[in-house]
């Protein structure tokens, strides 16, 4: 507010009202201020789609390993099968609903974790290669536009092993 005053009685000073300079100055702020409390949502919103992804690419890919470590017999065919590029998810085979041959349910467990994969994460991938600490096989799966592989940028992990800073992947060592 600013205050004028006419001459040099007492009484003659009158309170204005905010100039439209001053109100434009203070829309300005405000408007700064809100854009970036929704940048800000916008982009906790982005970490949280990223957490979640996540998360259910962790379970699924648990749940797969506790369905290799139940059948040791099927070994072979796990490791055959997750070398080759992601299957397109299938519908259950018989394996779902009845007891079936090790070589058999782990074609099942491969198909489930391929399909489970395609309907819980975008544009999905999986690569077996030998663990870099352990002499087992590690299976990485990445999605959302990161390679599963190890290597330059856009892969999963570094030439040490370590996750690319912004790489939608996870690695598990296989039982």
């Amino acid at each position: 507010m600013a205050v004028r005053c006419a001459g040099k009685r007492p009484g003659a000073c009158v309170t204005a009202g905010l100039g439209l300079p001053e109100a434009l100055v203070a829309l300005a702020l405000l408007g700064v201020a809100l854009s970036g409390l929704v940048a800000a949502q916008w982009q906790a919103r982005g970490l949280q789609q990223e957490a979640l992804q996540r998360q259910q690419a962790l379970l699924v890919l648990a749940d797969f390993t506790a369905r290799q470590q139940l059948n040791p017999e099927g070994r072979a065919t796990y490791i055959a099968m997750l070398q080759a590029a992601l299957p397109v998810a299938q519908a259950p085979g018989s394996c779902a609903i009845e007891a079936c041959s090790p070589a058999a349910r782990a074609r099942a467990d491969v198909f489930f974790l391929a399909g489970e994969m395609h309907r819980l994460l975008p544009t999905p991938s999986w690569r077996l290669e030998p663990c870099l600490d352990s002499p087992g096989h590690c299976l990485l799966l990445a999605w959302a536009g990161t390679a599963a592989s190890s290597g330059p940028d856009g892969a999963c992990l570094d030439a040490s092993g370590l996750r690319q800073p912004g790489a939608h992947c996870i690695a598990q060592e296989l039982p």
